[in-house]
């Protein structure tokens, strides 16, 4: 009784250590990667497609059964009665039935094809699927990283403010400066106050957003990683048509184009060619104390479609030419796909080019920023400026920290589209020489 008591304790020791741990454990640090991972594992759109692909795959696996005849079998018991002399006599008879039927038809062997293309179209979209996941979910995850460093300036100006207060409040008392500086100092560190409020409203409503898409609670994971933005020498990178075409969604576009293009094929020859059949059955008849009999029928039947069907106005060809006209209209957006293509990477070569000249210019004028502010408060300290032009110093520099922190998001956001607009893995390159 005594050891049992002992091991019960044990579990609830370990039980209740175990519970401790999880409760103080460190937050999970989830990077780029890992948030894709995570929110491709989340997303009930990847998931459906996944299954729909894999049901379409093994439907054109198996696209040769169609050569795979039937077979039936069945067991007949019967009795005759015949005349016999004074009386009637009963003659048992059993009969074992063998069925075996095959039916060919052009139609269904370019059904073959059909579920191939079929097949094919699937992969496209379940890939565009699962890369726009992967596009949304990096683009917002350095949204997210560049809130958070947002907020943080936002933290360092109210510190900034608190401390201005703080010294002109003390100078005030001490006669060195005015009421009305004073009332700056104090509207400015609420200003301050308030900017950071927004700031932190914003960062945990896509927070708990992110969290949602990457299937975790809000405290059980931080992000790990940064804004910091490599260059990238984007004359080197080639982007050819060759490349285009790879895309999924121009992929996509061509494969429901030749889809489309097989199933106007099968319904044509569903009503142009005969459709082949052929039966065979095998009996093997026992009757009375007769010795078994076994007798065979095989049957060879060509059937020609709906003769009606040629005529312009039936509906089996206004239908064909309706999938005519949708087979057209396919093709049309496979090229308009592709060429829209082409343009977005132009527009985005153009963003990036853009964005990264706004970035050098966005860093100098941080660094002028800071000196401007450590001259201004030199020349406030001695008299020679007012807290005014402190105030629009730090102001400005501040301003200048959170439009480079927003201009490094814009680049890499158009790197990820740039990458996914080309298949091209540019942000793994190094820093050109």
């Amino acid at each position: 009784m005594g050891i049992t008591r002992s091991i019960g304790c044990c579990f609830i020791v370990a039980a209740f250590l175990t519970l401790s741990f999880s409760a103080y454990a460190s937050p999970r640090i989830v990077d780029e990667n890992t948030a894709v991972e995570l929110a491709l594992r989340n997303d009930v759109g990847a998931a459906i497609q996944s299954l729909e692909l894999a049901a379409k795959e093994r439907k054109a696996g198996t696209k040769n059964n169609i050569f795979l005849p039937s077979f039936t079998g069945s067991a007949i018991g019967r009795e005759s009665v015949s005349q016999a002399g004074d009386g009637l006599t009963a003659i048992p008879a059993a009969i074992v039935r063998l069925n075996s039927a095959l039916t060919l038809s052009a139609a269904t062997l370019q059904g073959g094809k059909t579920a191939e293309l079929d097949a094919a179209a699937s992969r496209f979209q379940s890939k565009a699927t699962i890369e726009k996941v992967e596009k949304e979910t990096r683009k917002g995850f350095f949204k997210l990283l560049l809130l958070r460093e947002q907020t943080k300036v936002a933290e360092s100006s109210v510190e900034i403010a608190l401390g201005s207060l703080d010294r002109t409040v003390e100078e005030y008392r001490n006669g060195l400066t005015s009421q009305r500086t004073r009332r700056q100092s104090e509207i400015a560190y609420e200003t301050e106050k308030l900017t950071l409020s927004r700031r932190r409203a914003e960062y945990d409503a896509a927070r708990s957003a992110f969290s949602v898409r990457i299937g975790l609670r809000d405290e059980d994971w931080v992000a790990g990683g940064d804004l910091e933005v490599l260059p990238i020498d984007l004359k080197t990178v080639s982007f050819g048509s060759d490349t285009l075409l790879t895309r999924s969604d121009v992929s996509l576009a061509f494969a429901s184009a030749a889809l489309q293009e097989s199933k106007v094929e099968e319904a044509r020859r569903s009503w142009l060619i005969p459709t082949l059949a052929m039966s065979a059955q095998i009996d093997v008849t026992k009757t009375g104390n007769a010795d078994l009999t076994p007798s065979g029928l095989f049957t060879l039947t060509f059937s020609s479609p709906n003769i009606s069907a040629f005529l312009p106005f039936s509906s089996d060809s206004v239908s064909l030419e309706a999938s005519r006209g949708t087979l057209q209209k396919l093709r049309l957006q496979a090229d308009d796909t592709a060429r829209a293509a082409s343009l977005e990477v132009e527009s985005i070569l153009r963003t990036l080019s853009v964005s990264f000249s706004a970035i050098t210019s966005l860093s100098a004028s941080v660094e002028l920023a800071r000196e401007v502010v450590l001259l201004t408060r030199e020349a406030y300290d001695v008299g020679a400026a007012s807290y005014q032009d402190l105030r629009t110093a730090e102001k400005d520099a501040d301003s200048a920290r959170v439009a480079l922190l927003a201009e490094r998001y814009t680049y890499l956001a158009a790197l990820i589209d740039l990458e996914y607009a080309t298949g091209k893995p540019l942000r793994s390159q190094k820093e050109p020489s």
